[in-house]
């Protein structure tokens, strides 16, 4: 994630960044010609799309959590959930992600 995301760990809020590798294929040429005008700053899009889910999915998964341990050890779901609000995301660009996957979770 390009910013921390902000996670409630038992009593303490914490920041915490997300590596996630990914490719994108477009699957919809025309859709990806009608929402995508600056080619250039698409990685800046897909970042913040993956940011912004990534944010939503760890405070629906984190939960009860207490420890990065314990998100750690979710890693599997998360990863699941984050695929598909990602997916959804991308789609409205025409566009189709592969094998989004979270290389690590740091506490920062």
């Amino acid at each position: 994630t390009l910013m921390p995301v902000q996670v409630r760990l038992g009593s303490e809020i914490v920041s915490i960044r997300a590596r996630v590798t990914c490719s994108v294929a477009i699957s919809a040429p025309q859709l990806f010609e009608e929402r995508v005008s600056d080619v250039d700053s698409l990685r800046a899009q897909v970042c913040n799309i993956i940011t912004l889910r990534m944010a939503e999915t760890l405070a629906e998964t984190s939960a009860g959590k207490s420890t990065l341990t314990e998100i750690e050890a979710a890693m599997g779901d998360i990863q699941v959930i984050l695929r598909s609000k990602v997916e959804q995301a991308v789609g409205s660009l025409g566009l189709t992600i592969k094998q989004p996957s979270i290389q690590a979770i740091d506490k920062r």
